[in-house]
């Protein structure tokens, strides 16, 4: 893989010029700080919202808010993370391709294949960077409003969405490696969020994609996980794989 190094001081150093960097992490503080809030908060807003004490409204708001109910608001806050980086992924090699960026670069001494990795590397590290933020922001919040919590399960369950993260990552840049349109790559990554999405919902299909991860972190959230989610896990590495594989393949194809 000649080039990966100083291809991936490229990426990096694209990263904060065009401050993806700064985006993407005030993205995870934001979603680390706030879901605690939220779930402290919204319920006593909601409350001086009610106009019927004696209605079934009020009754969902007798039951003061738990450390489950600030670690799911950040579950549904992080799960939306993958469009984001879906969007900021879509024309990593189409938009190069089309400004003459990847023709430049692939004239140096650099294999293409370390040219798709360092597409990969470069933002799966900013996002596993913005996660550890994202769950540092959130244990403290959810320590200091709720009260302990489980560090390991914790630590899984935010692996679990880097993991998910990664996975839309590969896809986006397969379909940025397919299609010449930063935009119908992002449609194929969104379509594929959704998809998977939908099957996560599907306890037996679920559990063998991407989405089961989701499932799998409820499960951790409520503390009725009976074991490891290997399946969603394996099932995700693999697809993860594959994508990169392709991707691989058809730009050793591609005439530049």
């Amino acid at each position: 893989m000649t080039g990966l190094v100083a291809l991936l001081r490229k990426e990096l150093c694209e990263l904060l010029r065009t401050y993806r960097v700064a985006v993407v992490l005030a993205a995870f503080v934001l979603i680390g700080l706030g879901s605690p809030l939220t779930a402290k908060l919204l319920p006593q807003l909601l409350s001086t919202l009610a106009t019927d004490p004696g209605g079934g409204f009020e009754l969902l708001l007798t039951r003061d808010p738990t450390t489950s109910d600030a670690l799911f608001q950040y579950q549904k806050n992080l799960a939306m993370v993958p469009v984001l980086v879906i969007l900021l992924a879509m024309g990593s090699l189409s938009g190069e391709r089309r400004r003459g960026t990847a023709q430049f670069v692939l004239t140096k001494p650099v294999s293409r294949t370390a040219y798709l990795l360092a597409k990969l590397l470069a933002p799966a590290a900013l996002y596993g960077i913005g996660t550890s933020v994202a769950a540092a922001g959130c244990l403290l919040y959810t320590w200091i409003l709720f009260g302990a919590v489980d560090l390991a399960g914790f630590a899984l369950l935010n692996a679990l969405f880097l993991l998910a993260i990664w996975f839309y990552l590969a896809l986006t840049l397969l379909a940025s490696t397919l299609l010449e349109s930063a935009v119908a790559a992002g449609g194929v990554g969104l379509a594929g969020f959704a998809l998977c999405s939908l099957l996560g919902s599907f306890d037996r299909i679920g559990r063998y994609t991407p989405g089961g991860l989701q499932t799998a972190i409820a499960d951790l959230i409520r503390g009725t996980a009976t074991g490891a989610p290997i399946a969603p896990v394996l099932a995700t590495l693999l697809l993860i794989a594959l994508c990169l594989l392709f991707a691989q393949r058809l730009l050793r194809r591609q005439e530049l």
